[in-house]
């Protein structure tokens, strides 16, 4: 028998990171990733909130996921590389957006690419990120035949995508 338990944000965070923290993971690793599960829960979408949380646990503990990965950044002019290191993508994301930003800021553009990351969760979170500092940004992620976008039966992969307009 399953138990619906309400929790405040806080609770929920805190809650979050002491899951996190107790399967390995660092705290600023797992801040990340428990603010872009929050999000998306506040956004609307359980499907990519705290209901992962479990599941990211259990792979931490499989190995599917390094718990201790610490992504690595490399920067060649206007193209930014993050190595997720086989660790969650939320980290490895916020800093490739961090590193992104810079980069269009002073160069007028950047592309960023993460490597060897998980589930990066909803596409749309970094591009909103940018859009609200005035970049435009576009997210493309290749993915497993494990989802089918509008309807579509799929037998080798799907790309989500995420794209904003400002």
């Amino acid at each position: 028998m399953s138990v619906a338990l309400t929790l405040g944000l806080d609770e929920a965070r805190a809650l979050a990171m002491s899951a996190m923290r107790g399967r390995g993971f660092a705290d600023t690793e797992a801040a990340v990733t428990v603010e872009a599960l929050l999000g998306a829960e506040l956004d609307g979408l359980p499907s990519h909130g705290l209901s992962r949380l479990p599941f990211y646990l259990d792979q931490a503990a499989s190995g599917k996921v390094v718990a201790s990965a610490v992504p690595r950044l490399d920067t060649d002019g206007a193209v930014v590389r993050v190595d997720a290191c086989h660790g969650l993508a939320f980290p490895a994301v916020a800093m490739g957006l961090e590193a992104g930003i810079e980069c269009a800021t002073r160069l007028g553009l950047a592309a960023v690419s993460i490597a060897r990351s998980h589930h990066f969760g909803v596409a749309g979170a970094p591009v909103e990120a940018a859009a609200r500092q005035g970049y435009l940004a576009l997210a493309f992620s290749n993915s497993p035949a494990a989802m089918a976008p509008w309807r579509v039966v799929c037998s080798r992969r799907v790309t989500p995508r995420a794209r904003l307009w400002r």
